[in-house]
């Protein structure tokens, strides 16, 4: 049995969270700081940190993760390669589930979310504190980015995730709508809360549906520092 190891860098997990408010023109929303499919979201806007998490552990050191076989790529999106365990850590998603609810999500690349009252479309507010690991701001082109290439060069499952998605439309440097088919489908927020946030300048030059041994840029809470392929 081939154990790989994958040495990775802690860089810290914040969670993002603001303000309220419900429909009306664009510019006049403010969103929610959570959502939550049913009743209210336990954490109140503002919150510092999960009750279940220990604000004041400590943030360093390895971490050595085995797996069976071994790996040629650190791209878990796509069909081709095998990926490295523990490669989807390397990046953020919209929002961020809480562990002691359910279907519920707070913010993290995006701030804050607003649904509109008819349900058919979702409206996503970004932290303008977001950046990925080279310290580039987190925008809109980001999210789309992020959208459109897991719909047309990822795992298939994404475009049948989304397929209720009608349109992206970017309003500002950090505010992006969703638009659905209709608003029947009351799960479709939360479903686009949990979006991979790519970075499109990263990728421009790279082949998204190629697996690739160079490890990517990301804002999750880990980097990739050093790895090994088939160590024993």
């Amino acid at each position: 049995m081939l154990k790989n190891q994958l040495t990775v860098l802690f860089l810290g997990l914040s969670i993002f969270v603001t303000p309220v408010c419900f429909s009306k023109p664009q510019s006049s929303i403010k969103g929610e700081h959570a959502l939550a499919i049913h009743g209210k979201a336990k954490y109140e806007e503002g919150f510092t940190h999960f009750d279940y998490v220990n604000p004041t552990a400590p943030k360093h050191g390895n971490i050595v993760i085995s797996e069976i076989g071994t790996f040629d790529s650190f791209n878990p999106f796509i069909i081709k390669g095998n990926a490295a365990e523990g490669a989807g850590y390397l990046y953020d998603t919209l929002m961020v589930a809480s562990r002691d609810e359910p279907f519920t999500r707070y913010g993290l690349v995006a701030e804050r979310i607003f649904v509109s009252e008819t349900k058919d479309s979702v409206t996503f507010f970004i932290n303008k504190q977001a950046r990925f690991h080279d310290n580039t701001p987190i925008t809109a082109k980001d999210i789309q980015f992020s959208f459109e290439t897991l719909t047309k060069l990822g795992r298939p499952f994404y475009s049948a995730y989304y397929a209720d998605v009608t349109n992206v439309d970017i309003i500002d440097t950090h505010t992006i709508k969703f638009q659905f088919r209709d608003g029947k489908n009351r799960e479709l927020p939360l479903i686009l809360s949990e979006l991979v946030v790519l970075p499109a300048h990263y990728w421009a030059s790279k082949d998204f549906a190629k697996g690739s041994l160079t490890p990517p840029l990301g804002s999750g809470p880990y980097k990739i520092s050093t790895f090994n392929l088939g160590k024993d």
